[in-house]
């Protein structure tokens, strides 16, 4: 019989708010999914700029807006790709 994903180890992405991860506040492991919303990129533009400086185990796809952006990875790496997101978002 299959046994159930354990999700105490971390194997589920909890969504958390992307300005929240932007302030720093959030600088644990566990894994988090968050959505950007882009100001002058589109999606894949900045999937494309960004995927060269992803942190490890950071993971991006883009939404069903094409000025959205999702993330998924360890709260700190995820933080860090916002704040490089936020460099390169730029006109």
């Amino acid at each position: 019989m299959p046994s159930k994903p354990d999700d105490a180890a971390g194997s589920v992405a909890r969504y958390v708010d992307s300005a929240a991860l932007a302030r720093g506040g959030r600088t644990s492991n566990e894994q988090v999914l968050t959505s950007v919303a882009l100001q002058h990129l589109s999606a894949a533009d900045a999937e494309a700029r960004l995927q060269a400086k992803l942190p490890e185990g950071v993971r991006t796809s883009r939404g069903a807006d094409a000025k959205q952006l999702l993330i998924q990875g360890p709260g700190q790496a995820v933080s860090e790709s916002i704040k490089e997101l936020a460099r390169i978002d730029v006109r």
